[in-house]
C-alpha cells in the first residue's frame, strides 16, 4: 500500500485500519451534488466542487486494493471557527469521495462516529479512520 500522510496499522486480530488527514472538508451536500431537469425526470450529479473533491482525495490517498468487507468509520471535521456548521451536511461528500479510493462501495461502512472540533491552527481537515471488521 502508498500511502501519503497516512498510515496502516494492523491489529493482532487480523484487521486493518486506515488512518489520513485530508487538508480541507467536503463540501456540504448541496454544493456536491446538483439536480438538473431533462424533460420530466430530475437527474443528480456531481458539481463542479464535488469533483474537485473527489480528484483531491484521489491525488492524495493511492492504495494498491480496495478494502472489501464491512467497515467501521471515524470521522473528525475541523472547522476554521465556531460558525455554525452541520456535520452531517459534509458526511455524504467525503463518504462517496472514497468509493473506488478507499472502498469498493460506501454501502460497506455498518457504523460510522463523527464529530467535530475547532482547529488549533485556523485550517480546515478531515481525519478519517477506516477499520475493516471481521465477519
Amino acid at each position: 500500500l502508498l500511502f501519503k500522510k497516512e498510515s496502516i496499522i494492523n491489529s493482532g486480530d487480523d484487521t486493518m485500519t486506515l488512518e489520513f488527514t485530508l487538508p480541507c472538508i467536503s463540501p456540504s451536500v448541496n454544493h456536491y451534488y446538483g439536480n438538473r431537469a431533462i424533460g420530466k425526470r430530475v437527474v443528480r450529479y456531481i458539481t463542479a466542487e464535488g469533483k474537485a473533491f473527489k480528484e483531491m482525495v484521489k491525488k492524495y490517498i493511492k492504495i494498491d486494493s480496495l478494502i472489501q468487507g464491512h467497515l467501521h468509520v471515524d470521522i473528525v471535521l475541523g472547522f476554521k471557527n465556531h460558525r455554525r456548521s452541520d456535520i452531517d451536511n459534509r458526511l455524504k461528500g467525503i463518504l462517496d469521495s472514497l468509493n473506488k479510493i478507499v472502498y469498493e462501495d460506501d454501502s460497506q461502512i455498518t457504523s460510522l462516529l463523527v464529530s467535530k472540533e475547532i482547529s488549533a491552527s485556523g485550517s480546515e481537515y478531515t481525519k478519517i479512520k477506516i477499520t475493516e471488521l471481521k465477519e
